[in-house]
């Protein structure tokens, strides 16, 4: 009842893709947009487009990426999709804001953050792996964990916590378990680097953006839409093949070795994140694309967003 007041021109279907069918029956002069904003959202529409494809007028992704390996494999299937739009993620820059780090001397701790959440695909098991190697080079360094698992009988987190006993590096690793989303930043600001080493397509993770708003080079692997966030070498460093734990450990060390690089990595991820990514340049992109959706010119249409 609450969209029949409103009386919407467009409707965005953010999960169960099969509301589309619904939606355009008590709706047809609507339209009806999906929006793709996760690779489960991804794998569920696209298991679901040959039902839903004829009832939608758009598809939002939030990456290029995203949408070039869905048309490629509507292609494959030989399905005709409707028009697909990108409208990249934003943050709130003030609530992951960047804190000015004391200098580094060789006594403080080297402090490694992952977070996500504790499933095989995310690749903690990556980080463990080589921890040991970056402690006999940097003893002070502490890895942090924020995420739990997704189950009480997640097995893969069993499995983390025997690799943490077996190389003897309980001390050195803390799990903070599930941290909320408005406390997230405190945790960002107080580490020196953030590790991503996921080994499974990502969309434009929000993580990463929000990791570098507080200043944090990133170490992510080459998946999904990670290249449209960081530039090789300036802002970050990529991974490739993704999870590779020789390229984590060798990135990891010229981070370490290079406080001069860290800070530049800390300003020019910082800067970017609030040029691209901030909420208002996602919500400019936003009434931008529903303004193409419905047809409409769109001036003066971004005096309406701020």
């Amino acid at each position: 009842m609450e969209v029949i007041r409103k009386k919407p021109t467009v409707i965005i279907i953010c999960g169960k893709p099969q509301l589309a069918l619904k939606l355009k029956q008590f709706f047809p002069n609507k339209k009806i947009v999906w929006y793709v904003h996760s690779s489960e959202s991804q794998r569920a529409f696209t298991n679901y487009l040959p039902k839903i494809n004829d009832h939608l007028d758009g598809v939002l992704f939030v990456s290029t990426f995203s949408k070039n390996l869905f048309e490629i494999e509507m292609v494959k299937k030989g399905i005709k999709t409707t028009t697909c739009y990108v409208v990249e993620n934003g943050i709130d820059i003030d609530q992951f804001a960047l804190k000015e780090k004391k200098e580094n001397n060789e006594n403080d701790e080297f402090t490694i953050l992952f977070a996500g959440s504790l499933i095989q695909r995310k690749g903690l098991d990556r980080i463990i792996n080589i921890f040991p190697s970056f402690l006999h080079k940097c003893p002070n360094a502490k890895l942090l964990i924020a995420g739990g698992p997704i189950s009480n009988s997640n097995n893969y987190f069993m499995e983390i916590m025997e690799m943490i006993t077996a190389l003897n590096i309980n001390e050195k690793v803390s799990f903070l378990g599930h941290i909320p989303h408005n406390k997230m930043s405190t945790v960002y600001q107080n580490a020196d680097v953030l590790i991503f080493p996921s080994v499974d397509l990502e969309g434009l993770p929000l993580t990463i953006l929000e990791a570098q708003s507080c200043g944090l080079p990133v170490i992510a692997s080459n998946t999904g839409a990670v290249k449209d966030v960081i530039n090789n070498g300036e802002n970050g460093f990529i991974v490739n093949p993704p999870g590779s734990p020789e390229k984590i450990l060798e990135s990891l060390m010229k981070l370490y070795e290079n406080p001069e690089l860290r800070k530049k990595m800390s300003e020019v991820g910082r800067r970017r994140i609030v040029d691209q990514y901030s909420l208002s340049e996602m919500a400019k992109r936003f009434l931008q694309t529903i303004y193409e959706i419905e047809k409409k010119p769109i001036k003066n249409a971004l005096d309406k967003v701020l």
